[in-house]
């Protein structure tokens, strides 16, 4: 007695010739239910799908107290953290602390000097470098928060980043110096980030 072959059977697909592989061979292909990633491993989906965590600063913008040292220095030479936050800002430039430190400077110095002169005129130019000068400040905190969020991966937003630049600029600029401890002075240009406590003098 025979039996009837199985018609349900599929018949085995034929061999591949690895020399005629092409590109497009490779690609991956539509499936029945209209999903190019049906054919996608699971684990690989959601390594994909994986975000990582920014990190923390080393000291919140709340936190300035926490390092005396350098809330002193941006209080008595805020000229000089400013141009020390931007040289950190690009990576240690000494040319760039130096000029926005001098810039800064320049512009309260004229400020308190034309405010106190018994002029209009006068009066009026030294609010405008008043005005100036504070928003270099802003400017330059802003951008410099940015710049480590980016660059060190630190948690926050451009919103928080104006915030705290508007309203808390002192502190965020202790924030910025303590990234990268330790404290080396208000006139340390920051040319080297990642100096060792007994480089960094």
């Amino acid at each position: 007695m025979t039996t009837a072959p199985d018609k349900t059977k599929k018949p085995s697909p034929p061999p591949v010739d690895t020399n005629k592989l092409t590109f497009d061979s490779l690609k991956p292909q539509n499936s029945p239910s209209g999903r190019r990633d049906d054919r996608v491993p699971m684990m690989m989906r959601n390594r994909s799908a994986e975000i990582v965590k920014p990190a923390e600063w080393e000291q919140g913008v709340l936190e300035c107290f926490k390092s005396p040292s350098i809330f002193l220095g941006v209080c008595c030479c805020t000229a000089c953290s400013l141009g020390q936050t931007a040289s950190i800002a690009l990576g240690g430039r000494r040319n760039v602390c130096m000029a926005v430190a001098v810039v800064l400077v320049v512009l309260t110095v004229l400020s308190s000097t034309l405010q106190n002169v018994q002029n209009s005129g006068a009066m009026a130019a030294g609010a405008i470098f008043y005005v100036l000068s504070s928003v270099a400040a802003v400017a330059l905190v802003f951008y410099a928060r940015a710049r480590l969020r980016e660059t060190e991966r630190l948690e926050g937003s451009s919103t928080s980043d104006f915030f705290y630049a508007c309203c808390c600029n002192p502190c965020s600029t202790c924030s910025i110096l303590a990234q990268f401890p330790p404290y080396r002075g208000p006139f340390s240009q920051y040319t080297k980030l990642d100096e060792s406590p007994e480089q960094a003098v």
